[in-house]
């Protein structure tokens, strides 16, 4: 976001896809090289991103994206990670705008991550993964921070996602069953 050439602003993004890429494979080198574990797939087999109409049976159901479950899974995952928030840090867009953009940095790739990765056991299951496809909630929330009447809104949207985070968590619904062979 900040004003450079286009040629510095290519720079900076393949800068930080290479170190992005080093420190995300770096752990599979520090368990095989130094821990000499071994890397097992397990539930991971079963696929990690939504198809978009078709439901895709391998271990387990993976539900298409525009289907009934793949839309509760996804709203449900949207709610509870903090998602809401960028309505109220939209909110804060003409008085804030350099730092809107700067959220909307976040924003763009989280929103398209937490739509099309699936967990594979479901969002109940594997909730880390879920938290962890929108990493924009900070940046939303540091938002929020400016003003005092947007942090106390901000305040109350993540009061309801940690109600709907137990709803989720202590429902089987949301819970991805393996399928019998």
């Amino acid at each position: 976001m900040a004003r450079a050439s286009i040629r510095q602003r290519l720079e900076r993004v393949l800068r930080i896809a290479a170190w992005g890429t080093a420190a995300w494979l770096g752990w599979i080198a520090i368990d095989i090289i130094v821990l000499k574990l071994q890397i097992a797939t397990g539930h991971a087999a079963s696929g990690s991103w939504h198809h978009l109409f078709v439901d895709e049976r391998t271990k387990r159901l993976n539900p298409a994206l525009f289907s009934a479950i793949g839309l509760r899974d996804l709203f449900m995952s949207a709610w509870v990670v903090g998602a809401p928030l960028l309505v109220v840090a939209a909110s804060l867009w003409t008085r804030y705008r350099d730092d809107a953009r700067l959220v909307a940095c976040y924003v763009l790739p989280s929103l398209l991550l937490l739509t099309f990765y699936w967990p594979p056991q479901g969002p109940a299951v594997d909730t880390g993964h879920v938290f962890a496809t929108f990493p924009a909630v900070f940046a939303c929330a540091w938002l929020c921070a400016r003003e005092p009447r947007h942090t106390v809104v901000a305040a109350a949207v993540l009061a309801t996602a940690h109600i709907g985070f137990w709803r989720m968590v202590l429902d089987t619904r949301f819970v991805n069953w393996t399928l019998p062979s």
